[in-house]
């Protein structure tokens, strides 16, 4: 969300924003409300890996949703994969991303 191309990434959390008000308002998921938990991985990949433990290890957060950057991606995703976490990249330009054949 502060790397040069932050514009992308704060766009993605304004929606999600707006998506967990929607879901919340009608009652949650399962009777349950979602809440967001933000980091900013800054699309480096050091930073990244670091937000991604943070998440998992701190939070406990079920599944994340972001990564800017093929090269952070690339280092979160064996982070993900080794604690059983779904990764959604909402975009990413790298052919090898997908080619891994990732669950």
């Amino acid at each position: 969300m502060t790397d040069p191309v932050s514009i992308d990434g704060l766009s993605v959390v304004d929606g999600m924003k707006i998506v967990a008000e929607r879901i919340n308002s009608a009652g949650g998921i399962l009777g349950r409300p979602i809440k967001l938990i933000v980091e900013d991985g800054k699309g480096d990949p050091v930073e990244s890996v670091t937000a991604a433990e943070k998440m998992i290890r701190s939070n406990k957060v079920p599944d994340i949703i972001g990564c800017w950057a093929s090269s952070a991606i690339f280092l979160t995703m064996p982070i993900v994969k080794r604690n059983s976490i779904p990764l959604l990249v909402e975009m990413s330009i790298a052919p090898m991303i997908t080619d891994q054949r990732n669950e």
